[in-house]
């Protein structure tokens, strides 16, 4: 019954009811192999009618082993969630490989593809190890660092995580800087290049090498600034690239 979801569709009450028994066995059947998968799922809800959420949200405990799954609703933003990133009460609610999470409440509808991003599954790193000097969120004279500082030294090569379009630009400040842009809404900004390795403009694939590291513009020393959009809001690219080889100074 859930294979295919159609605006429209309905069946009659005595259909409906023939078919539970076997739906809830597949669903408890599903979330149990699901427990040696390695990814997790999110059942996101979302709309104005609270009433139906919360009768769904029982629903769905009703039905699956309510051991393995987590709810998190939304509700006002927190003096704490005030003071961090956009994201980051979404970021420490994603569930574990093999788990299961319902979330509901007043999440930015754009948010929902920020989560399929850092869940599908993750692409070549840029750099084979990213030491973090400067995190994303780390405050500055300027605001809060819209990126994360990458240890390199100059003239590392740097690659291209995904297939995409990269672009040359010049920030509000002295450096050279690259973009990488997929048709799917993400995006990598890479700042303080030494020197460009593809024309601007050109489509490249994962693993193409785009640039060189440097330390061109405002820096102490040599590194890659890697920031990372979805559909144009700032992420933090450890949330959205969660196994790239992270590493803390």
């Amino acid at each position: 019954m859930l294979e295919v979801a159609e605006v429209g569709n309905k069946i009659s009450k005595a259909e409906y009811k023939a078919a539970v028994p076997t739906l809830r066995l597949d669903l408890v059947n599903a979330q149990y192999d699901l427990r040696e998968a390695d990814f997790p799922v999110i059942i996101w809800i979302a709309g104005d009618d609270h009433v139906a959420a919360n009768q769904m949200i029982n629903r769905l405990n009703e039905w699956m082993d309510a051991r393995f799954v987590d709810t998190r609703v939304f509700a006002d933003v927190g003096q704490e969630e005030a003071a961090r990133p956009q994201l980051w009460r979404l970021w420490r609610s994603l569930p574990p490989k093999g788990r299961i999470a319902i979330f509901a409440g007043g999440l930015l509808g754009g948010l929902a593809a920020v989560t399929w991003a850092a869940l599908k599954g993750d692409p070549p790193a840029p750099l084979d190890r990213l030491v973090i000097t400067s995190p994303y969120g780390a405050p500055r004279e300027s605001g809060l660092h819209g990126g994360v500082d990458i240890r390199a030294p100059e003239g590392t090569p740097i690659r291209a995580p995904f297939d995409g379009v990269f672009g040359h630009f010049r920030a509000d400040r002295p450096g050279f800087g690259g973009s990488l842009s997929t048709q799917d809404g993400t995006t990598i900004l890479l700042g303080h290049l030494s020197a460009y390795c593809r024309p601007d403009g050109d489509w490249v694939e994962a693993g193409d090498i785009l640039a060189l590291s440097g330390k061109t513009g405002h820096t102490n020393g040599p590194h890659v600034h890697l920031e990372a959009l979805r559909h144009g809001v700032r992420v933090d690219p450890v949330a959205l690239f969660p196994d790239w080889p992270w590493e803390a100074a």
